[in-house]
């Protein structure tokens, strides 16, 4: 009963053409080996040649971290090898850390709590192959997480479409019956497989014709997504905590692209209320194609990102992707190019923010079953590749940048969490083997580490069953940022390296305060610049530190998880209160990090301030943009016009002169304010001194009406009171349209009184 699921492992590839293009892996057998035979004979014949690569990582680039449901396999319930007893301790030895369930096309006519398919619809399911039995038997014991694809095609008296109070029985059941706590529910599979683009392998009774089914409304993307919201409704009613995702096709891929289109169409319906996507990923062609195939993830990832953006509105930021199927497909053949396609596609789905992976699938290439010759759950293709991902990239550690010079060789970094730095290096030619040179920017390396390795020598001929498994070994003599190692043909090479410590920079650290000379409990800015003219360093730590005349420390501020560029200048502006007690203070600079070999630099007294009553201006005299704080709009002259007695405005922020304003300290914090563009004062029209009088622009006189004082609300917000009538500038009624004018009012402690100098 092996057969559902080699048909469903060549069913799949319709994803991204339609049916009929894809042989099943056993009918290539001979003409397989007889390949595989001629390849070994290649590579041995070319054993002594080596070509050369450059490999360059970054550790202060991070990318993504390892999620925690990220390793994934899917798991089908026509498995006749569910839960044996070696299964859960096979799995954590791999890294598998999620199970999908319950398997393709099937969840779309399974019935979960009957363990039965929709009458009508032929499918072979065990019957030990229970949630329940994949949850306590498998996932549970393994440390796994769930992924549940939810029976969106049918109901249960098969007249219909799925029902949405099934699927919510199941998170009630999963999450307040049995506490699995399950996260992510998928509604359907490949729900666009269902006839609508005419061809079909997806069952979906929301139209229930068995002809004509191309172009029926109730198959296609709006009615899909319509669909979703009440599954999405009834399904968090039950546990609130759940994310709830939805099928996208491929981009670039068949269906997309033809009309209606599936994946605009679907989001517009339901996008802000979902919370992932799902996509299959089956590159397909020959083995070179799959392995091409990982540059090809980041753009695909910017346009299905795009399409989030555009359709999902404000719930864009918050709507994950998964991918819930992958394999590289029957024509990548055996050996080892599903291990070497397996480990860099984890990784790179990874890096471009998936929070899962899902294999197809667990009794296939991943683990045996019933093959000839083998004991059931041997190790296979798929298995070292999740297990060669997940030992050099852990649950919780950060992918860091990495590139290569020779598009045969794949790269990751990994800045793990134990102290170490993970280098994975992808072989990809078949023939030779590669020198490659590791480079790392802002990190070291100890002068040893642990190395790993698995490719074609651990295969025999024309199988994709390894002999082998991954062999470790010690490698040495490391520089601190590089190193030089050879990877064999059609081989993946993980490298494990305890971090190192590098060479004390040597800084050059400048501080001004402005103003220099300030009133106590005042605003100003201390600017402070380390200049690193040694070597980079990363997760430095920046102290700007203020001491009295005794020496006691009065105020700080720390800049965490900086980096360091040698050569380079870091500079932080900070904006401090200024003690309450007047005399002289200093300004102290240091930076900490773990990189260096003697951790601490001190940049000694590096400014003075004196803080004086009366001293010091709250702004300093510059060009500014005065901000509103409950607008965020700009005191704007309209239309930059010149003419005196012209009332004045808020206005989105442009850039332009007639928003900017140029201040002038006179004294005590009282300030004259001229536009840039028309040359006139702010100030209270004719002098009055009556609530609601007109804030206009006019030439300058020098009188009481023409000053403000500046007077400060907190850090970095102020009021601007008139010196001729005692009241504040205001933007009228409190309104933040465009056009609203400007009067002077009471105090009354309104943000619409409130401003910032931008």
């Amino acid at each position: 009963m092996k057969l559902p699921s080699l048909q469903h492992v060549v069913r799949v590839q319709s994803w991204c053409a339609p049916p009929g293009n894809v042989r099943d892996r056993r009918s290539r057998q001979p003409a397989l080996l007889l390949l595989a035979v001629f390849g070994l004979i290649a590579i041995q014949i070319n054993a002594a040649k080596a070509y050369n690569a450059t490999v360059t990582g970054d550790l202060s680039q991070s990318l993504a971290s390892v999620p925690p449901l990220g390793y994934g396999v899917h798991t089908s319930v026509y498995d006749n090898n569910f839960t044996p007893s070696d299964l859960p301790s096979k799995l954590q030895a791999s890294g598998v850390t999620a199970l999908r369930y319950p398997g393709g096309s099937y969840a779309d006519a399974f019935h979960w709590q009957t363990m039965s398919a929709t009458p009508g619809v032929s499918e072979y399911i065990n019957s030990n192959d229970t949630f329940d039995n994949l949850m306590t038997k498998d996932a549970q014991p393994a440390g796994c997480g769930g992924i549940i694809t939810c029976n969106y095609g049918s109901n249960s008296a098969g007249t219909g479409g799925g029902d949405p109070n099934e699927a919510a029985a199941w998170v009630d059941y999963a999450n307040n019956t049995k506490h699995y706590g399950i996260k992510y529910w998928e509604i359907g599979n490949e729900i666009p497989g269902n006839g609508e683009y005419g061809s079909q392998w997806e069952t979906d009774l929301h139209y229930t014709g068995t002809t004509n089914r191309a172009g029926q409304p109730a198959l296609g993307p709006t009615a899909y997504g319509q669909n979703v919201l009440q599954f999405v409704s009834a399904m968090k009613a039950k546990d609130p905590a759940i994310k709830v995702g939805v099928v996208m096709c491929t981009p670039g891929s068949w269906p997309d692209g033809v009309s209606p289109d599936w994946n605009s169409n679907m989001l517009a319906a339901c996008g802000t209320k979902i919370d992932f996507v799902i996509i299959h990923w089956y590159p397909g062609g020959t083995a070179a194609n799959a392995l091409a195939s990982p540059s090809t993830i980041a753009p695909t990832v910017s346009k299905i990102r795009s399409l989030i953006d555009q359709y999902c509105g404000s719930n864009a930021p918050n709507v994950q992707i998964l991918v819930t199927e992958t394999n590289a497909g029957s024509s990548a053949g055996d050996g080892p190019q599903q291990t070497l396609f397996s480990t860099d596609n984890y990784l790179t789905w990874f890096e471009n923010g998936a929070q899962n992976v899902d294999w197809l699938e667990m009794h296939s290439n991943f683990l045996s079953e019933g093959v000839s010759g083998l004991p059931d759950d041997t190790p296979g293709e798929g298995y070292y590749g999740v297990q060669l991902a997940s030992s050099v990239a852990r649950v919780g550690d950060t992918l860091c940048a990495a590139s290569s010079n020779n598009s045969l060789i794949g790269a990751h970094v990994v800045n793990r969490t134990d102290g170490s730095v993970g280098v994975q290096i992808i072989n990809k030619d078949p023939s030779n083997s590669a020198t490659v040179t590791v480079n790392l920017s802002n990190g070291a390396f100890s002068s040893s580490g642990t190395r790993q390795d698995f490719g074609v020598g651990n295969f025999p001929a024309g199988s994709m069953w390894p002999s082998s498994g991954i062999s470790t070994s010690t490698i040495s003599g490391i520089g601190a940022n590089s190193f030089t190692v050879t990877v064999p043909a059609y081989t993946v090479s993980n490298f494990i390296i305890p971090k190192g410590t590098v060479s004390n920079p040597t800084f050059t650290a400048t501080a001004s305060a402005s103003p220099s000379t300030i009133a106590p409990g005042a605003t100003g800015t201390i600017t402070a610049s380390f200049k690193d003219i040694g070597v980079a360093a990363s997760n430095v730590v920046t102290d700007i530190e203020v001491y009295n005349s005794a020496g006691t420390k009065v105020a700080q501020q720390t800049y965490s998880g900086q980096n360091f560029t040698a050569g380079g200048t870091n500079t932080y502006n900070w904006s401090w209160t200024a003690p309450t007690t007047t005399g002289a203070y200093t300004v102290s600079l240091g930076v900490f990090s773990s990189d260096w070999s003697s951790s601490y630099y001190w940049g000694g007294n590096a400014a003075t301030i004196t803080v004086a009553s009366g001293g010091g201006n709250l702004i300093a005299n510059g060009t500014y943009t005065i901000v509103g704080v409950q607008s965020g709009k700009a005191v704007d002259d309209p239309g930059a016009t010149k003419t005196s007695g012209t009332q004045q405005e808020i206005w989105s922020i442009n850039g332009g002169s007639n928003q900017k304003w140029t201040l002038t300290n006179l004294g005590s914090n009282v300030v004259e304010l001229v536009n840039s563009a028309s040359g006139l004062c702010l100030e209270v029209k004719g002098s009055s001194t009556s609530n609601g009088a007109a804030v206009d622009q006019a030439a300058y006189t020098g009188a009481a009406n023409q000053k403000w004082t500046v007077v400060q609300v907190s850090s970095g917000v102020y009021n601007l009171k008139n010196v001729n009538s005692g009241e504040m500038l205001d933007v009228i009624g409190g309104k933040t349209a465009d056009g609203t004018l400007l009067d002077q009012w009471p105090s009354n402690g309104g943000t619409n009184q409130q401003w910032k100098f931008q």
